[in-house]
């Protein structure tokens, strides 16, 4: 509903009685968490439409914060859209740990850039701030294994990797690999072919040495190696692991939607303030008034369906 202030006119209301668009199915209400929000944002207004997480046992509704990164930030700085609901000291993040914000400079008309305490993975355009739960992520690290050639190979040696044979010979040729004047010749003539046969990896000749690394944090084992001497075969290599690949853990999101704010909501900093929501059996996306991600969108299905 609106809100009428004494001896003024009030502004319209785009979302009032804009019910053409959804179809509820039932309501509920609680208090709202006043703690949680900025009382300065949207001139101090919930919108109709937010998402919101009610505890139907508490009766304590909390807002779904989240924000659409834009053009022209960084990951330690990002402009984000005016809609988001963040504040100072929120915890957030994307697709890795999880960050606090320590500023948000509201000054430009078209953006609000957020600062945080340290870079947060992923914070890139297009890409939706997510309010988190706590700081305590896994950092995804990847992983990197090193294969050293320890003598120039023979005629037809062969070297294995992950099951994949390859045959040395003195010249280039279809299915053989050139033997180099040197150890590192040799690996850097191995480097493209073992790259295109091992997907998961990128690899790089260093030296005398192939250097695998994770394409994607945790995916790729250590690559297996077998080294074939024919006859009097000289070849001799060996693979370690340099650095432990490790997938990471996002942090998990603080609260996931299960209802809409049903009418836009006056906040109050210290005030604690009912506020009613509802539960659609479908909305259009458009008229969330809010940033929402892919995991807002996926929790309120089916109950809610976002169109």
């Amino acid at each position: 509903m609106p809100y009428f202030v004494k001896n003024t006119a009030p502004a319209p209301d785009p979302h009032f009685c804009d019910e053409l668009k959804t179809h509820t199915d039932g309501l509920g209400g609680g208090l709202l968490d006043v703690t949680e929000l900025d009382a300065t944002k949207n001139n101090g207004y919930l919108i109709k439409g937010c998402p919101m997480y009610l505890d139907f046992t508490t009766k304590l509704a909390h807002v779904v914060k989240a924000g659409t990164i834009l053009a022209s930030g960084t990951t330690t700085a990002p402009r984000v859209d005016k809609n988001h609901l963040l504040k100072v000291g929120d915890i957030v993040y994307v697709s890795g740990g999880a960050v606090t914000i320590t500023a948000i400079d509201t000054t430009a008309a078209a953006y609000d850039t957020i600062t945080f305490d340290g870079p947060c993975t992923g914070a890139t355009v297009g890409n939706i701030l997510i309010q988190a739960g706590a700081v305590s992520a896994v950092a995804a690290v990847k992983g990197i294994y090193t294969l050293t050639i320890g003598t120039v190979p023979a005629v037809d040696d062969k070297l294995a990797i992950n099951g994949i044979e390859y045959t040395f010979a003195a010249a280039a040729a279809e299915g053989k690999i050139m033997i180099g004047a040197d150890k590192v010749a040799t690996a850097s003539n191995l480097q493209d072919v073992v790259e295109a046969d091992n997907q998961n990896f990128v690899v790089k000749a260093d030296g005398a040495k192939l250097v695998f690394t994770q394409k994607v944090a945790g995916t790729g084992a250590i690559p297996t190696i077998l080294v074939t001497q024919t006859g009097g075969g000289t070849l001799v290599a060996s693979i370690a692991q340099t650095t432990a690949g490790v997938a990471g853990v996002a942090e998990g999101a603080k609260y996931t939607a299960n209802c809409l704010l049903s009418n836009s909501t006056k906040i109050i900093s210290g005030v604690t303030v009912t506020c009613i929501t509802k539960i659609d059996q479908w909305v259009e996306k458009a008229r969330i008034p809010h940033s929402i991600s892919a995991l807002t969108v996926a929790a309120l299905n089916p109950n809610i369906i976002l169109k």
